[in-house]
């Protein structure tokens, strides 16, 4: 008999969502790409929690304000100067992490 079970681990808390796909991967660590005032690409580390959904959830790395590559990261590079063609974010990125740990299959 086999049983999937899901427990928190932590206390529940406000996070920042990215959809897993605006991830990149080097050696061990993780990055996204950021864009500055001057709408340079900036390359930026991050620490990882749970996927919920497409979404993952950013411990660490990046602050509420960042503007974050999404679409077209295989073309980006760092210092390159780009034009942003900004979306707003979902709905469900803006879920607590606290709730979506709520979620069970």
């Amino acid at each position: 008999m086999f049983a999937r079970v899901q427990v928190p681990a932590s206390a529940p808390y406000q996070a920042l969502m990215l959809p897993d796909a605006a991830i990149g991967s080097e050696q061990a660590r993780k990055f996204v790409y950021v864009i500055d005032q001057d709408n340079v690409a900036r390359l930026r580390y991050v620490t990882l929690g749970q996927l919920v959904d497409d979404l993952r959830v950013i411990k660490d790395g990046l602050s509420a304000g960042d503007r974050v590559v999404v679409n077209g990261l295989m073309r980006v590079r760092q210092g390159q100067k780009v034009t942003p063609d900004e979306q707003p974010a979902s709905p469900q990125a803006s879920v607590p992490a606290a709730k979506a740990a709520d979620k069970t299959d």
